[in-house]
């Protein structure tokens, strides 16, 4: 479960719970000492386990999302959004005739 996650959020998640909750305290009190002594390495192993995890994603984000980023292609994009309303009426009122929205036209045509 911890080696297939690809969000950060959960995989922080899980290693407070681990480190402060589990690990921390709750673990001793919940169950008896030789139940909790048989957990603990597991426990150990998971919370270790998770945090390589989240190094990996972290180091992964960072390599695609920040290094990688391309402004020029950021740029491009947000023009295009910007862009993109005036496009879509430009193509009602070649379909149709009227812009798009336009109230009048449609009750016209009704």
């Amino acid at each position: 479960l911890v080696l297939s996650q690809q969000s950060l959020d959960p995989l922080c998640e899980v290693i407070h719970v681990l480190a402060s909750e589990v690990l921390g305290g709750a673990l001793q009190s919940e169950l008896a000492p030789h139940a909790a002594a048989a957990l603990e390495p597991m426990l150990l192993q998971l919370l270790a386990d998770t945090r390589e995890r989240l190094t990996y994603r972290v180091q992964t984000y960072v390599r695609d999302e920040i290094r990688g980023f391309d402004h020029v292609k950021a740029d491009w994009h947000r023009e295009l959004l910007r862009r993109l309303p005036a496009h879509a009426q430009a193509v009602a009122l070649a379909s149709n005739g009227s812009p798009a929205g336009d109230k009048t036209a449609d009750a016209a045509a009704t």
